[in-house]
């Protein structure tokens, strides 16, 4: 009784795909850690602020890839990325002033009572 060439060729096919899945399942609970720690770390401001700029970043390689194929599909990809960049420098401004004038006011007025 021989084992042929084809039946190796498989077993080393799937042994490799065991051994992929099961890296990815580790990978995938260190990403999983690492956004419990991200959530408990970080405030509600500072998560939105890295959705932004990771939305912008992850747009921008998109259009990037998509123009290579499609001109104007990535151009349109691309202004999903500068609309997003524009929000985050928003966003930063409207919550600094907010903190600057508005919760700093509101802290001293309790520090009174």
């Amino acid at each position: 009784m021989s084992i042929e060439f084809s039946n190796f060729i498989t077993i080393g096919i799937l042994a490799l795909t065991f051994i992929v899945i099961c890296s990815i399942i580790k990978d995938m609970e260190e990403l999983r850690e690492f956004f419990r720690q991200w959530n408990a770390k970080s405030s509600e401001f500072a998560k939105l602020q890295h959705t932004y700029i990771v939305v912008a970043v992850i747009a921008v390689l998109l259009a990037g890839l998509t123009s290579l194929v499609n001109y104007r599909l990535g151009q349109t990809i691309l202004f999903v990325a500068i609309c997003a960049a524009l929000v985050f420098i928003a966003n930063g401004v409207v919550w600094a002033i907010l903190r600057t004038f508005v919760l700093n006011h509101l802290q001293a007025s309790k520090r009174k009572k």
